[in-house]
Order: structure tokens, then sequence, then C-alpha cells
């Protein structure tokens, strides 16, 4: 298809996949072996769990271990700490209608709202589940450079889902 950003690409990509489980993968990920060793394994052996998500490590511009910490509902308003790299359901994936074509930044942080909403369940792996390479020029950072287009972004989170979505800038927006 023509380049119609990122939520398209993953769209298309889900629908022409013929497996219960996606695992959006990107070109700056590396996948550790715990996602599709112990992860996967869970997710066949407890059905009710929509998603799988683990801890990251970062490299590149700068090395960190990230932990993104269990689920919380209440953190989920304040800043997306789960990434897009994350074992789901196409059944999840679907009920949420998939991902929002009007997104052109956050599409995982809307997900996992509209999932959210519909009451999704989660588990936490707390092992290095997947590396990312950190880049100055990476997508999410273009969009947090454009101060203006970042608040557009939130602006519509806050409408689509009735919460006040905290901005990812310390601006007090």
């Amino acid at each position: 298809q023509q380049n119609l950003g990122l939520s398209a690409a993953r769209n298309l990509g889900i629908e022409a996949a013929n497996s219960d489980f996606i695992l959006p993968l990107d070109d700056d990920n590396r996948l550790l072996a715990p996602y599709l060793n112990e992860g996967l394994q869970y997710m066949y052996k407890h059905p009710e769990v929509d998603i799988l998500f683990g801890d990251r490590i970062d490299f590149g511009a700068y090395h960190q271990y990230f932990r993104p910490g269990p689920y919380s509902k209440t953190m989920l308003v304040k800043v997306n700490r789960i990434d897009a790299c994350t074992i789901m359901r196409r059944s999840f994936w679907s009920n949420c209608g998939g991902y929002d074509l009007k997104m052109k930044a956050l599409e995982d942080w809307d997900l996992w709202l509209t999932g959210s909403r519909l009451g999704m369940e989660t588990c936490y792996l707390t092992k290095p589940c997947f590396e990312y390479r950190v880049r100055e020029d990476s997508m999410l950072r273009k969009h947090l450079n454009d101060r203006k287009e970042h608040h557009v972004t939130i602006d519509y989170l806050r409408k689509k889902h009735g919460l006040y979505v905290h901005s990812l800038l310390d601006d007090g927006y």
C-alpha cells in the first residue's frame, strides 16, 4: 500500500497475519528470548490475558534498563509505560478497532487507552524482553520536538477517551 502512516501499516500487517498473537516489532527493536519463550507460553495458558509486556533494554544514543512496572489505569493516563513491542491477542486488537488511523504518533498509547476502557487484562513479565535502539531522529523524538503537533495529539486523546491524558512534555499542558 502507499505510505499511510504507522497505524495503517500495523493494521495491514495484523490483518494479513494468521496468528492469534501479535507482536509489533519496529526496526529499532530486537527481541530477547523471554518474549518468545515464557511470554508466549503464558499467553497460551492464560486466555483471559489480552496483552503481555516486559522490561526493555535501551541502547544507542543512551543506555538504560527500563522497568515499566505492572499496568495501572491511573498511570496509563499520566504516561504510557507499555511499549508498542508487546504481545497482544489478535482479538484484543480487533475489539479495540485496531490502531486509529488518525494517530500520527502515540498510536500504541491510544490502543492501550481503548483497551483499558474495555477492561483489558495484562501481564507484566519482570525480565528484559526486548532491546530498543534510542535515536535522536526517531519518530517519537520528532513528534515531541514539535510542541504544536504533540498538543494536537494529546487533545485528540483527551477528547476521544474522555480523560485528562497528560502531555509528555514538561510544559504544563
